[in-house]
């Protein structure tokens, strides 16, 4: 409103005019826009006021009592100050510019929820008004008259809007009513000749009396599904209507609803209509065609007064009222059918319906007054009353001829009866009569007869020819009439009521029986029958491994009670026994098995067996290993293809452990049942069984047959599945060697060869003084770094070993020994020293064991026994005993196999160990 406010070059003026001794107001007060507005106080509590009139004669002037009506454009305040008090403006009372000619624009405030009753009555200058969004009331005759607003915006929160809100409001164009409105008022928008367009809310259920009455510029309308209710005159002369929809809720058709409707050239009326009112769509010059709902019993007075283009009409048989002047004037309707029910057609019904041709007049009592006065092209009247109906004047024309048909010896009674005689113009004929003919059967289950009159079911009231025709129900056939006549069709010639019968009996089959293969069965029972007897048929099969299927009409019983019905050749149908194939593999997601589901008596079928991706075919569940599988068929067969998971069973790290090697492997899930353990043999690359561990025992394996201290070994691993199938073999891994010699003074060269089969990137050092207690002592990284030198070893007897730290190490079960210390992470060489290594002292003597040259050379052993053992204690030579030892005057030399470490006992004395590298 501030806003609004700072377009008007005047602001509030605080100047109060004095209320009248005869003033209907509280207090006046200056408006922005110049005029003078009159007030009253509704509440003291919330100080609002409304804006009123300003005497309590609703009809003031122009300049009543020096009161002088606002004019021009109008700007209504939020508030208004008086005495002190600051009042907001709430309401536009009742009548408040009532015939304020001069207003041209008006706006309403903010704070206004409601417009009261004729509050704009007669404005028919203003143009423009804007209606403030929290309005929710607009009152009765609101607007009424003001014939200059083109467009108005009704705000959303509207909910009511009263009785001639909009009355002739004749240069309004287009309107919306917010959704929250549920009912169109009596006379809301009468006289709203300019309206084209309304746009009516979902939620709306009634429409008043003449709602939108000589809306003649309005084309078509949208009546929401909710409506109910349409009143009296609702569309009466809408004159530029051409189509309406009319909700399924609607029952009544209202007085003159859509009377003058000139342009409405169809209606449907919802199947729920009961009731249609007088002159309901009277004048509708343009209407066609109209379908009466069922449910409607009484066409009202004057319902299609003057629709001149209606050509047809259908009326529901049970009509029993039809009011005056219902047709009058219809002068394009030529035919039309009146209800029996109608006793009584009343004045003018059917006036100047000029192109009716023809029309028969059911059971009436009498005909009233102009009934079918100016039916010009009325040529032909049939009357089926024998008695004439009571006949008022100038029911009929008199200057056109028409051919009145009446029953039979009535035609006298017509031409003599008061009113009928009148009538110059008639011309009496006895009209074609019913004549009952009574045709029967002898049994109506079995058959019928009907009767067909000449020109169709009437004959005239002489002699007439009748056609009788009798049909038999199927398995029957026609034998007689009852008159003897073996005629079928007959024809009669009738003079009177006559009755016949028609006689029928039942037909007689024959029935055969056959086989399909006389060396497979045979079939027995047949015969000549009546219709609906019974005859028993048998198949008998006797062919070894063949069955009866069926009767050639599909029945399956070989035994069976037929019902003739027809002629009928039955054949039985043998065929060799088949047998189903029920075929699956053990698990689905292994893999699948294809091959037919059935197949006859020893034919051969074929399955195959497919394996998944990670599986293998092993056998069929019969033991049969071939596939795919020739199977031939003696019975019904259940077979299941057995696949079992790829093995991959692999070492994952070999080592030492004292003096064997180890081999640690990760556990593989089912199916495998045991694990093959092989070693490389003499042959390089050929590998020898070791061992087979079962699958559930621990995963690591000692090789007691190893000698680490000498050499090292390649290993490999496969697996075993529960039908003894083998894996291949895995990547072998091999164990480092590890060989020592001393390097300058107290330092030893530690020397191995890699470690092979799986990845790692580094080597650790280990060094200790007896086997028992090794402690690392450094890293180094791999990648062809295979020698190390130790130059800070203690003095004495040293042992060393070294390990190779894998990148992934093993899981499963360790060792309980061989990891216990080390981990699961480390693979070990064999344990290298320096015991023993060059010259030392076997004894007391001056016997010396030395290495030369990769010999194990001991010297002054002359006439003692010198014995050279491996670490496995496995003799490798003697001394002074055969040729095992090369000797030179009490000196020996020994050859070794490898690099290693050896133990040299010379007599008695015990054994000391040499370290030999090669």
């Amino acid at each position: 409103m501030k806003q609004r406010l700072s377009l008007f070059v005047l602001l509030l003026l605080a100047t109060l005019v004095p209320p009248s001794a005869f003033a209907s107001y509280d207090f006046s007060a200056v408006a922005p826009t110049g005029q003078t507005l009159y007030y009253n106080v509704i509440s003291s509590e919330s100080n609002e006021v409304a804006v009123t009139y300003p005497y309590n004669d609703w009809t003031w002037g122009s300049a009543y009592n020096g009161y002088t009506k606002p004019i021009g454009n109008l700007l209504i305040p939020d508030s208004v100050e008086y005495d002190g008090v600051t009042y907001a403006v709430a309401i536009i009372g009742a009548f408040a510019f009532q015939y304020c000619a001069g207003l041209t624009a008006i706006v309403i405030p903010d704070g206004a929820t409601s417009i009261d009753d004729s509050a704009f009555y007669g404005c028919s200058s203003l143009t423009s008004i804007t209606l403030p969004g929290g309005l929710t009331s607009i009152g009765n005759g609101a607007f009424y008259g003001c014939s200059s607003i083109t467009n108005i915006t009704l705000p959303d929160e509207v909910t009511s809007i009263g009785k001639s809100a909009f009355h002739s409001c004749t240069s309004l164009t287009s309107i919306t009513i917010p959704d929250g409105v549920t009912s169109i008022e009596n006379n809301t928008f009468v006289e709203c000749s300019s309206l084209t367009s309304i746009t009516l809310p979902d939620g709306l259920t009634s429409i008043g009396n003449s709602a939108f009455s000589e809306c003649s510029s309005l084309t078509s309308l949208t009546i929401p599904d909710e409506v109910t209710s349409i009143g009296w005159y609702a569309f009466y002369f809408c004159s530029s209507l051409t189509s309406i929809n009319l909700p399924d809720g609607v029952t009544s058709i209202s007085q003159g609803m859509f009377a003058h409707c000139g342009s409405l050239t169809s209606i449907t009326l919802p199947d729920g209509v009961t009731s249609i009112g007088d002159y309901a769509f009277r004048d509708c010059s343009n209407l066609t065609d109209i379908t009466i709902p069922n449910g409607v019993t009484i066409i009202s007075q004057g319902m299609f007064l003057r629709c001149s283009s209606l050509s047809s009409i259908t009326l529901p048989s049970w009509i029993t009222n039809i009011g005056n002047e219902a047709f009058s004037g219809c002068s394009s309707l030529t035919s039309i059918t009146l209800p029996n029910g109608v006793y009584v057609i009343k004045n003018s019904t059917f006036r100047d319906c000029s192109s009716l041709t023809s029309i028969t007049i059911p059971y009436v009592t009498s005909i009233w007054w102009d009934a079918f006065y100016g039916c010009s092209s009325l040529t032909s009247i049939t009357i089926l009353k024998s008695n004439p109906p009571k006949l008022d004047s100038y029911a009929f024309s008199y200057d056109t001829e028409i051919q009145v048909y009446v029953p039979c010896q009535s035609v006298e009674k017509y031409e003599n009866a008061e009113g009928w005689k009148d009538y110059q113009n008639f011309t009496y004929i006895e009209m074609e009569v019913d004549v009952v003919l009574n045709v029967s059967v002898n049994d109506s289950t079995i058959g019928t007869a009907s009767a067909v009159m000449h020109d169709g079911h009437l004959i005239t009231c002489a002699d007439s020819m009748a056609i009788i025709q009798a049909t038999p129900n199927y398995g029957y056939h026609f034998t007689h009439w009852s008159n003897g006549s073996t005629n079928n069709p007959d024809t009669l010639y009738l003079k009177g009521d006559s009755s016949l019968t028609a006689l029928f009996d039942k037909n007689v089959y024959t029935i055969a029986t056959a086989s399909n293969d006389t060396a497979m069965g045979y079939a027995t029972g047949s015969g000549t029958l009546e219709y609906l007897d019974t005859l028993t048929l048998t198949a008998t099969c006797t062919a070894a491994h063949h069955h009866f299927v069926r009767w050639s009409d599909g029945v399956t019983d070989a035994v069976r009670v037929l019902t003739v019905e027809r002629d009928s050749l039955l054949t039985a149908l043998f065929a060799i026994d088949t047998h189903s194939v029920v075929f699956a593999a053990n698990d689905e997601s292994y893999g699948t098995v294809n091959g037919p589901t059935e197949a006859a008596y020893g034919s051969t079928i074929v399955l195959t067996a497919e394996a998944a991706e990670g599986y293998h075919f092993v056998q069929w569940s019969d033991g049969t290993m071939e596939n795919p599988y020739a199977l031939t068929l003696t019975s019904d067969t259940a077979v299941t293809a057995l696949f079992t998971p790829d093995l991959y069973p692999t070492l994952c790290m070999v080592g030492v452990q004292g003096n064997r090697n180890v081999l640690q492997w990760e556990r593989v899930e089912e199916p495998c049942s045991a694990y093959r353990l092989y070693r490389e043999g003499s042959v390089a690359g050929q590998y020898e069984l070791m061992a087979e561990v079962p699958a559930d025992s621990a995963t690591h394996y000692v090789d007691s047959l190893s000698r680490p201290m000498t050499r090292s070994y390649r290993y490999r691993i496969s697996g075993v599945d529960p039908y003894g199938r083998e894996s291949e073999q895995s990547t072998e891994h091999k164990t480092m060697h590890l060989t020592i010699s001393q390097g300058v003074g107290n330092q030893w060269n530690l020397v191995w060869t890699e470690y092979e089969g799986a990845e790692y990137t580094t080597y650790v050092i280990y060094r200790g003084t007896s086997m028992n207690d090794l402690q690392q002592i450094d890293v180094m990284p791999s990648g062809g770094n295979t020698t190390y030198t130790d130059t800070e070893a203690p003095e004495g007897e040293v042992y060393y070993q070294v390990g190779v730290m894998m990148s992934n190490p093993c899981g499963g079960d360790e060792p309980e020994t061989v990891h216990a210390t080390k981990g699961a992470s480390i693979s070990r060489s064999n344990i290298a020293t320096n015991g023993e290594l060059g010259i030392g002292t076997v004894d007391e003597s001056s016997v010396v064991v030395r290495v030369e040259n990769g010999q194990v050379v001991v010297e002054a052993a002359e006439g003692q026994q010198v014995v050279l053992y491996d670490m496995t204690g496995r003799v490798l030579g003697k001394a002074n005993e055969g040729t095992s030892a090369h000797s030179f005057g009490g000196t020996y030399r020994f050859d070794v196999p490898t690099s290693g470490t050896y133990l040299v006992k010379v007599g008695n004395r015990p054994a000391r160990r040499v370290v030999v590298v090669r």
